[in-house]
């Protein structure tokens, strides 16, 4: 199962503004998404959402909130865009799929 369209509803794409670019340029070590994502939320001060350990790692020195995708699952849980059991399932085919979680069920969190 896939979450509802509508969790989705509430992000929003941004265009970059020109210190966010020039932000990125001194993120050498991480990926262009990554620093992308580091210079938008620190500009904004908004929240990073990221999985990637550097990113995060960075995000933490700079005082940054951040989430993940276990944190999208919880936020659908709560708002009643899932239930426990679909949001389990999803987590459960990403770590199959690869994704290092530190829990298997989100009831633990």
């Amino acid at each position: 199962k896939r979450l509802p369209t509508r969790t989705w509803k509430g992000l929003h794409v941004v265009e970059l503004l020109p210190v966010e670019i020039e932000f990125q340029h001194h993120l050498p070590s991480l990926g262009r998404g990554e620093g992308t994502c580091l210079a938008v939320a620190y500009n904004r001060k908004a929240i990073l959402a990221t999985d990637d350990q550097k990113a995060r790692r960075v995000g933490l020195q700079w005082g940054l909130e951040i989430t993940g995708m276990l944190g999208f699952l919880k936020f659908a849980i709560r708002f009643d865009h899932s239930d426990l059991a679909t949001a389990n399932n999803i987590l459960h085919k990403m770590i199959a799929a690869g994704y290092h979680s530190p829990v298997e069920d989100l009831g633990e969190t």
